[in-house]
């Protein structure tokens, strides 16, 4: 349940709520829907737990029946994640500083990234971007983007990310990026008003 996550920015902002991530998931989820429209693939928002993990909290399906699988609730390397990145890059987690004098990294895949230097160099990139990519890093075959999504204060809260097979999103990761960005400022929006209003009762 909730009760096992530490308390991180997006969570301490519905703590007062019996349930807090339901409340987040039923304001976000119309966004998801209408990114999944547009991409028709998963579309997920993953929040910090603690300061070295991630938990996703929502999922839209694709509107393809060979779909992603649903990561809900799963616990998997923020390093070989798209969301994980952004979290990495923006500050919302702690970098790992890897094994040994080389800072390296557990892989997933051959595809994986190995070492805390070449993650540090992909942070730079997501900080240039905007949102980050994984290209069969996770998993073999799986492609996914995130962006990130700020809180009232400004800071990154979570990430909002799609992701589907390299067949069909390989192509079309720096468009599904752009959009994704987009739609996060749209969330961020949604969140900061809900907030506003709840400091206001």
């Amino acid at each position: 349940g909730a009760g096992s996550f530490r308390s991180g920015p997006l969570f301490a902002l519905y703590a007062a709520r019996h349930d807090p991530w339901a409340e987040v998931v039923r304001l976000v989820e119309p966004v998801l829907e209408r990114i999944g429209g547009v991409v028709r693939e998963s579309v997920f928002l993953t929040i910090p737990r603690g300061r070295d993990n991630t938990v996703q909290i929502a999922q839209v399906d694709a509107s393809y029946v060979l779909g992603a699988r649903d990561w809900v609730g799963v616990d998997v390397p923020p390093h070989c994640t798209a969301a994980g990145k952004v979290l990495y890059a923006f500050d919302c987690l702690d970098v790992p500083p890897g094994e040994g004098p080389d800072g390296l990294l557990p892989r997933l895949t051959r595809r994986s990234i190995g070492s805390r230097p070449q993650l540090d160099q992909q942070l730079a990139q997501v900080r240039r971007r905007g949102f980050a990519i994984t290209d069969q890093e996770l998993e073999v075959g799986l492609c996914a983007v995130a962006a990130p999504v700020r809180g009232r204060d400004g800071g990154v809260v979570a990430a909002v990310g799609s992701h589907g097979p390299s067949t069909r999103m390989s192509r079309q990761l720096d468009q599904v990026g752009q959009l994704l960005s987009e739609h996060a400022q749209q969330i961020s929006a949604l969140l900061i008003r809900r907030t506003r209003k709840e400091g206001a009762a």
